[in-house]
């Protein structure tokens, strides 16, 4: 090969060489753009990432600022606060979620928007409960202005309900006196009233088939005891009908009476005691000594021995005796 061919031969070699360097260059070149401009369309969205987080912080700090300074020392106001901030945080969580995961800037924004009503309805919820605990303070105020008022005049009420307490007691004690000076008085002249037994006498009898009374001594026979009894004069009672309750006692002690045959009760004036009687006898009193008798009808099982017997004239013993049944 002459030295011509192999200087033409190398130039050519340079000319190739120089193109393929000078389409790496443009390949390169071209890389390096669109490298360029990818890195700047990622610094842009990051960008827009970062503006739109800094717009969150910023609506979530003054969401914050904006509550807390509502806070007081009630405790259901703070628990109400307490209670927002968390849902803001919620909020915020889900807003940073569309932003950085989801790259939803759109959407973020919007609920970014929503911040400011969302902050402004926890404002008015907050502002309504202060406004109602305010007025529960006030109304317990005048709860408790009140119950002063009252707790006074139950002072001064209860001063005066003592004053008329000590007053009614002295009142009931002169009362409870006078009563037992009327009591007594009143059994004094029921006792000089009380019509004194001057004689009596009681026999025993049997009713036979026709009606008529036989006397018997034997206990057996006897189903009538007759009382005969005589009054004295007493002049201090009032004349008209006079009652005299008579009672029997057997020879055991024991009072005969027999609700269905007319026995009952009296008071004993004297000891204020319960006494049965076995039968009543009514007679017209005209302030003389009278006569009376009254039978007694009765299936009573009599035994032998002693019976006592004793009258009652307005609750006071006023005459007694004995008899004998064989």
């Amino acid at each position: 090969m002459s030295y011509n061919q192999k200087k033409s031969s190398n130039s050519i070699f340079y000319i190739l060489g120089l193109i393929g360097l000078l389409g790496l260059s443009a390949y390169l070149w071209y890389n390096n753009n669109n490298l360029k401009t990818e890195l700047t369309a990622k610094n842009n969205q990051f960008s827009d990432l970062q503006n739109v987080h800094s717009e969150l912080d910023t609506e979530y700090q003054a969401a914050l600022e904006s509550i807390e300074s509502l806070r007081d020392d009630s405790k259901e106001l703070n628990e109400l606060i307490n209670s927002q901030k968390a849902e803001l945080a919620d909020q915020k969580k889900k807003i940073n979620n569309l932003i950085w995961t989801k790259n939803e800037l759109g959407k973020a924004r919007d609920e970014i928007a929503s911040f400011q009503s969302l902050t402004a309805g926890y404002v008015n919820e907050i502002n309504g409960l202060k406004s109602q605990i305010a007025t529960l303070q006030t109304n317990n105020t005048k709860l408790v202005e009140e119950k002063e008022v009252l707790i006074t005049n139950l002072d001064e009420q209860k001063i005066k309900t003592a004053e008329v307490e000590e007053a009614r007691e002295v009142l009931v004690k002169n009362v409870a006196q006078k009563e037992t000076e009327i009591s007594s008085l009143s059994n004094t002249v029921d006792i000089a009233s009380a019509i004194k037994i001057n004689w009596l006498q009681v026999t025993g009898h049997q009713m036979k088939d026709d009606g008529t009374l036989r006397a018997k001594k034997k206990a057996k026979d006897v189903d009538v005891l007759r009382i005969c009894y005589k009054t004295e004069t007493n002049v201090t009672t009032t004349a008209g009908e006079e009652t005299f309750h008579v009672r029997y006692i057997d020879p055991q002690g024991q009072t005969i009476a027999i609700a269905d045959n007319g026995s009952g009760v009296i008071t004993n004036k004297l000891t204020d005691q319960q006494v049965k009687f076995t039968t009543t006898n009514s007679l017209n009193y005209q302030n003389t000594d009278t006569e009376s008798c009254v039978d007694w009808q009765s299936d009573y099982p009599f035994v032998k021995g002693v019976y006592a017997v004793e009258i009652y004239n307005k609750g006071f013993l006023t005459g007694k005796g004995d008899f004998k049944l064989k």
